[in-house]
């Protein structure tokens, strides 16, 4: 989020990324880089804290570091919400209005609270509550992760769009006790207010989404999945967060997260 206008884009990892750099900093591995899947750098610091010292915790501040060596940018804060919490918070801002611009089906979706149900979004305009919302997020069954991450980008474009100041003030008291009970984060209390001020200046019609997918950000595969075309992706990154966003957009032929979501 770029604090002198509001400009916003968001950056869509891949679970199956391998071999993502890490910093100088952290020297394990002799390819300077995590070997394995991306998804699975937050568990192994969680596991081996003594290979990344001094990093408090030590999953998010490895993913951290990785994602910002990878983009080339600082990753300030990091939040972690936990699924029960995402549930809670769209709840609790009364829920978001989503666009369905595909059919989703799952015969077989994983509930919150254990068990499975049938789910069967057609296209069209919905007002979902957070359990809906959840599942138009989450479901791959039909579909794979890309699918699945572009869904993503929507579901969080439109809770942005949903979370105005006046929405906010009157669901305070819910959405702070979903928060305190289902989000880790390392923003300091000190911040949040310059970043509420900030939160009101985004636009989601100028907002996008750079999602680092096949083929272009690929350059290889190997028998533990896809490794990053890392020359791009920082020429990429670079031209997403320095140019104004109509003109990061025609750059990299990219639509408004609102044109792409169906709005």
């Amino acid at each position: 989020v770029d604090p002198a206008n509001g400009d916003t884009v968001l950056f869509s990892v891949p679970r199956n990324l391998v071999q993502v750099p890490l910093p100088e900093s952290v020297d394990i591995w002799s390819c300077d880089c995590f070997p394995s899947m991306i998804n699975g750098l937050y568990g192994y610091a969680e596991r081996n804290p003594a290979a990344f010292p001094g990093a408090i915790p030590p999953g998010a501040t490895a993913l951290k570091a990785a994602i910002g060596e990878m983009l080339g940018l600082p990753v300030h804060f990091y939040a972690l919400v936990s699924l029960d919490g995402f549930v809670d918070i769209v709840d609790a801002l009364g829920g978001v209005t989503i666009t369905v611009t595909e059919r989703v089906y799952d015969s077989a979706y994983p509930k919150e609270g254990g068990g499975t149900e049938v789910i069967d979004f057609q296209p069209g305009t919905y007002e979902f509550d957070g359990h809906n919302a959840l599942a138009y997020a989450r479901s791959r069954q039909a579909s794979d992760d890309y699918n699945r991450m572009g869904r993503q980008r929507c579901v969080v474009e439109a809770l942005v769009a949903e979370a105005d100041p006046v929405t906010l003030l009157r669901g305070f008291p819910a959405i702070a006790e979903a928060i305190k009970r289902s989000v880790q984060t390392d923003i300091p209390l000190d911040a949040v207010p310059d970043l509420i001020d900030l939160a009101a200046r985004v636009d989601t019609d100028r907002a996008f989404s750079l999602a680092l997918v096949p083929p272009l950000y690929i350059s290889g595969v190997t028998q533990e999945g896809n490794l990053p075309n890392l020359e791009l992706i920082l020429e990429h990154a670079a031209i997403a967060t320095s140019l104004p966003a109509p003109a990061a957009m025609e750059a990299l032929g990219i639509d408004p997260l609102a044109d792409s979501c169906g709005e």
